[in-house]
């Protein structure tokens, strides 16, 4: 048997020409979405890219040598600055109770 001889593979191929050949849309005729950014969206968009060069200070080395210095006995704290804070409601009440052992 040979392929180009089969009576089903004849009529698939005679149904593919007789098909009707539709027009590719061009490209031109093509519409497409836009994009419109306002004034206030590019100001955000570079402040944003700003910010996202800026480094970060790098809390966790300061938060252990405090850490240490406390676990040593080297830190001191400055009573009449401290007493200002409390004062001035600069430390949390919580904070305080903790201190204290509340």
């Amino acid at each position: 048997m040979k392929i180009y001889e089969n009576e089903e593979l004849k009529r698939l191929l005679r149904i593919y020409l007789a098909r009707e050949v539709k027009e590719k849309p061009s490209l031109q005729s093509r519409s497409y979405d836009r994009v419109e950014i306002s004034k206030e969206g590019e100001i955000l968009a570079r402040i944003f890219t700003a910010m996202s060069n800026i480094e970060e200070p790098d809390i966790l080395e300061k938060l252990n040598a405090l850490k240490r210095e406390i676990e040593e006995g080297r830190y001191n704290i400055a009573e009449n600055v401290l007493a200002e804070k409390m004062l001035s409601r600069d430390i949390p009440e919580d904070i305080i109770k903790i201190w204290l052992g509340e």
